[in-house]
């Protein structure tokens, strides 16, 4: 439940058989819908072709789409042609003084942690 993002899918390939067999512990206290977007693929690249299009996967996977190395290389240089404004970014914040009002906290935002249905006082 509190995962920092929504996964549609998580896709394993290559993993060890001791990774599987600890891997099944966690999964046992997983929700039912997480344990359905988790996907095992093993050694067999093509189960996981019918999940995700080689047209997107490196060489090295089965696909089409360059060796992990030229994609590395690519994107590297993608990172080094916007790092200005990379640093720039760094720049911009929040002058929290200029808000007006009362500074709010996460008890002002959300209440009271938990949830009270019913108060039995003796």
């Amino acid at each position: 439940d509190g995962y920092p993002m929504r996964p549609k899918a998580l896709h394993y390939i290559n993993t060890p058989q001791a990774f599987d067999t600890v891997f099944n512990i966690f999964k046992s206290f997983m929700k039912e819908k997480m344990k359905k977007r988790i996907i095992m693929h093993g050694s067999d690249l093509s189960s996981l072709h019918q999940h995700v299009p080689p047209s997107i996967l490196p060489v090295e996977y089965g696909g089409t789409n360059g060796t992990i190395d030229e994609i590395t290389k690519h994107w590297v240089k993608k990172v080094q042609e916007r790092k200005q404004w990379l640093k720039d970014d760094e720049q911009y914040k929040v002058d929290e003084s200029k808000r007006p009002g009362k500074p709010k906290t996460s008890s002002d935002l959300f209440g009271l942690e938990g949830s009270f249905r019913k108060l039995n006082v003796d």
